[in-house]
């Protein structure tokens, strides 16, 4: 690793360069190449003059002429160097609100090719990938309200995975989808609806490695996903569904009373024999339930209050750390450029 004094230097040597690109796409994509060699030697939270050494490469990148390529390869090598800027940045967010929209934008069309393992492309997509689950910039699409850039990595992550993908690829995408529902105050419907759609018996033939993705994630959000598929399936059949959905709709105090007290109900659970019973079934007798507790003062609503009090668990799965603010003035005027705190404190933390 270069010496920060020398790292600096390179790294105001590449900015100034592409502060004017060249013309020629190969030309242009040399130039990134070493940029993002220089980017991968800086530490998280560097100090203010390496920052500062970096300021022009940071702000170039942002402007039309990069970001904006009419060449897919030189956009692509665009956005694996601002992951690593947001690598070095976190907590703290690179850019204004408009132009992270415009690197999210881009970054989850790169997701779409992740079903494309001989593309020469593959190493760096799934490297942009590892740094989105690591520092959690994908919470970040979250408060700048991307809720159709989210949908549609969700369903790009369930139709492109694959059982020839590597474990590191497949627990990025579930640790992204995680991290999405996990920071949501509640999960929109048509996530809801991405997730039960991939989660249907019909398509385990076709999908397998679908179908084990979207059972880790519910698996791992089932209390957050609970009330969306309840309102989603009421009067439908859970047996169109794979278990773990019967398991989330029927996971409640009320429910585990029942199959505690009639075996055979548990018993269709576990073997997916939920044949003619649907959301609409259960429904009544929780509404039965809470009438009786109504209309009786003298019982104890204890449980009842643990059960609606209770609070969402915090993600342990990633140590978060706090970056000291940068000063964004030491690092140019580009109007895109500004190291501002993302809506959630800890929404990107240390990745590498």
């Amino acid at each position: 690793m270069a010496a920060n004094g020398e790292l600096e230097v390179q790294l105001r040597d590449v900015g100034a360069r592409l502060q004017s690109p060249p013309d020629d796409a190969n030309a242009v994509l040399k130039l990134l190449e070493e940029a993002e060699k220089y980017l991968l030697e800086v530490e998280q939270a560097p100090p203010e003059s390496t920052i500062s050494a970096a300021g022009p490469a940071i702000a170039a990148l942002v402007k039309k002429e990069l970001l904006g390529h009419s060449n897919y390869d030189v956009k692509l090598a665009v956005i694996s160097c601002i992951s690593e800027i947001t690598r070095i940045t976190a907590p703290d967010t690179p850019y204004d609100d408009d132009a992270m929209k415009d690197v999210f934008s881009i970054m989850v069309e790169s997701f779409e090719k992740l079903d494309d393992m001989e593309s020469p492309l593959f190493g760096k997509i799934v490297s942009i990938l590892e740094t989105v689950a690591k520092v959690r910039s994908c919470v970040v699409m979250l408060d700048l309200e991307c809720d159709d850039l989210i949908l549609q990595m969700f369903h790009t992550f369930l139709t492109t995975v694959s059982s020839n993908h590597s474990e590191t690829v497949i627990t990025c995408m579930t640790t992204i989808m995680k991290l999405v529902i996990d920071e949501s105050e509640e999960v929109q419907t048509p996530i809801a609806e991405c997730l039960l759609q991939h989660a249907q018996t019909t398509l385990k033939e076709t999908s397998t490695a679908s179908f084990e993705l979207v059972e880790k994630v519910i698996g791992a959000c089932s209390e957050k996903l609970k009330p969306a598929f309840l309102r989603l399936l009421e009067g439908t059949p859970l047996t169109e569904y794979r278990n773990i959905i019967a398991s989330v709709c029927e996971d409640g105090s009320d429910v585990r009373e029942d199959t505690n007290a009639d075996p055979s109900v548990k018993d269709m659970v576990d073997d997916g024999k939920l044949s003619e019973r649907t959301i609409s079934d259960e429904l009544p007798e929780e509404s039965s339930k809470l009438d009786q507790d109504v209309n009786c003062p003298d019982q104890d609503v204890t449980q009842i209050t643990a059960v609606s009090s209770s609070t969402t668990p915090g993600d342990n799965d990633t140590e978060s750390v706090v970056a000291k603010p940068k000063d964004s003035s030491n690092i140019g005027s580009d109007k895109h450029l500004k190291l501002k705190p993302s809506g959630k404190s800890e929404a990107i933390c240390q990745g590498h």
